[in-house]
């Protein structure tokens, strides 16, 4: 005679078996679907503390700077005598506001103790890029000031979903932001005569 299922040597009740292989495979199956997010946007949160403006020294009476982001008026705009940019072919163009108005000096030798401009995009890893805005003093290599901000471009799933590694993309900080008020209150212009 066969043994009753109730008994000793019947079979065993197998539902907390059931039970514990069910969420176990759930648990997987959300950490490969979800894990790199979640990790990632705790990462991002961590870096957005130290997102934002950080100023570690102002220089007053500066007559002008090489500008990554400036156009023929932007030393009459804001006050500088000159303002440099490298051009395409690296050359540097000059902008230098007298009498006439603003005249332009091309291929030119830098004269500029100071610069701003980009930083290449530096991937933290976890789809996390830090990207910097630095105004410096080239001839100590000191970093004056600092515009950071970091990118997620959110996990695996989401973005193949979304359809794109960009289309997802939130950064900090938010809001907006001045590159002109950033180096003008960092690299205080010269008062004209």
């Amino acid at each position: 005679m066969g043994a009753s299922p109730d008994s000793a040597e019947g079979p065993r009740n197998n539902k907390p078996h059931t039970f514990k292989t069910t969420a176990w495979v759930l648990l997987i199956a959300f950490a490969v679907l979800f894990g790199d997010h979640i990790i990632g946007w705790i990462y991002y949160k961590t870096l957005c503390l130290d997102a934002g403006v950080a100023i570690h020294r102002v220089v007053d009476d500066v007559p002008g700077l090489r500008w990554s982001m400036a156009d023929r008026d932007t030393p009459r705009r804001h006050g500088y005598q000159f303002i440099e940019i490298e051009t395409v072919q690296g050359g540097v163009t000059r902008y230098v506001v007298d009498a006439g108005g603003v005249r332009e000096d091309t291929n030119v030798i830098p004269m500029s103790r100071y610069s701003s401009g980009h930083r290449p995009e530096e991937a933290m890893g976890l789809h996390v890029i830090r990207h910097d805005y630095v105004v410096a003093d080239d001839h100590t290599a000191e970093e004056l000031a600092v515009y950071r901000t970091v990118t997620f471009r959110g996990g695996w799933l989401l973005r193949l979903v979304l359809g794109g590694f960009g289309s997802v993309a939130v950064s900090c900080p938010t809001g907006p932001f001045s590159h002109s008020g950033f180096v003008t209150s960092v690299l205080r212009p010269a008062k004209r005569n």
